[in-house]
């Protein structure tokens, strides 16, 4: 079996089953009163025109107030310009109490 075949599986899975459970995650993180969010460069080798382009990995996290079930989301994305994290945070509402 091919690796480009067992990859688009991994891909396949990801899009049908994960996608859906980490949209469920965001729609609870963007109900809280306070989140975190930050970019990490990371090289990616074939994911540009550019071979060895610095591409960014965003985490966006619950904030210390809501240690109960902690929200992680992890986002690839190929830049950190500012209408990445708007983008994330478009239909925040916050919450006005941590649960």
């Amino acid at each position: 079996m091919s690796k480009q075949t067992m990859s688009n599986w991994i891909v396949k899975c990801a899009d049908k089953y994960f996608a859906p459970f980490v949209e469920r995650m965001k729609q609870e993180l963007l109900k809280l009163p306070v989140t975190q969010s930050d970019e990490t460069p990371t090289q990616v080798i074939e994911d540009s025109d550019h071979p060895n382009t610095k591409c960014y990995m965003w985490v966006h996290r619950s904030g210390e107030l809501h240690k109960e079930r902690p929200i992680v989301i992890y986002e690839y994305q190929k830049g950190r310009d500012h209408h990445i994290p708007l983008e994330f945070y478009r239909n925040y509402k916050g919450g006005s109490t941590c649960n």
